[in-house]
């Protein structure tokens, strides 16, 4: 989004008013759309871009997939726990597995065995999703 300065400011949740350019959701994109200049070209005029845009757009996307996190968690939606993993895919009702990046490759290994078919995501740490 183009702020009444001139610089550009990641719009996540698509509220702000004002003029937007899309970059596709891809880090590569993102970091290619700053280092050559492109949101000039997109917004059609000079605009300041800020050096750490792709690590506040990182940091942002990451506080908002720890947000819906914990909102699916008190909904009863998210099994935490070895354990309850295994229950669920027994009842085969689990969706994705969310495995903290920096957990202990023996445990990652043995609840992928009970969700062979799952998809695994490692892009959280564990204190990030304590």
């Amino acid at each position: 989004m183009l702020g009444p300065d001139n610089a550009v400011y990641p719009d996540l949740a698509e509220k702000l008013f004002g003029r937007g350019v899309w970059v596709c959701a891809s880090k590569t994109a993102l970091q290619t759309a700053v280092q050559k200049r492109l949101f000039n070209k997109g917004f059609g005029q000079s605009v300041t871009v800020s050096q750490d845009l792709v690590l506040t757009v990182e940091k942002a996307l990451k506080k908002r997939a720890l947000d819906l996190l914990g909102l699916a968690k008190k909904s009863g939606l998210v099994e935490i726990g070895c354990d309850k993993i295994k229950g669920a895919a027994k009842k085969e009702t689990c969706i994705l597995l969310l495995e903290a990046c920096d957990g202990s490759q023996s445990e990652k290994n043995r609840l992928i065995q009970y969700l062979p078919d799952v998809p695994v995501l490692s892009l959280l740490t564990r204190e990030e999703m304590g």
